[in-house]
């Protein structure tokens, strides 16, 4: 059995990932910022918390569950259980994640199109 923490009878595991600015819910990943003493609120991570490898993997994990060749941003990040909503990004950071990864793999496990406004994602098949 793990130690039981004094405040509100967490884990120590879960304050130390909170210290530590990670925090898991059972749906999402997302860090914290302190704002006053015990006092935090959720942030998007800093990017050099969050690894470009580990996006790629979320994404192309959901794509494969799902199923799908292809996905609007908007879908990507506003979905239930979709990678930007799991890892508490914004469309413009994860838009930006994506571009990270389309140059990083030269297109050859997913490639973005912003062409008229569609702002798409296509996935390689596998």
């Amino acid at each position: 059995m793990r130690a039981q923490s004094k405040w509100f009878g967490l884990p120590d595991l879960t304050l130390w990932s909170v210290k530590r600015n990670y925090y898991y819910n059972g749906e999402k990943i997302f860090t914290t910022a302190e704002d006053g003493t015990n006092q935090f609120r959720r942030i998007e991570p800093p990017e050099d918390r969050l690894d470009s490898i580990m996006v790629a993997y979320i994404t192309l994990d959901w794509a494969k569950r799902n199923e799908r060749n292809s996905a609007n941003l908007t879908e990507l990040t506003g979905l239930k259980e979709s990678p930007g909503k799991i890892l508490h990004l914004s469309i413009r950071r994860y838009s930006e994640y994506l571009d990270k990864i389309q140059a990083m793999f030269n297109k050859e496990i997913l490639w973005v199109s912003y062409t008229a406004g569609l702002n798409s994602v296509a996935f390689e098949k596998t």
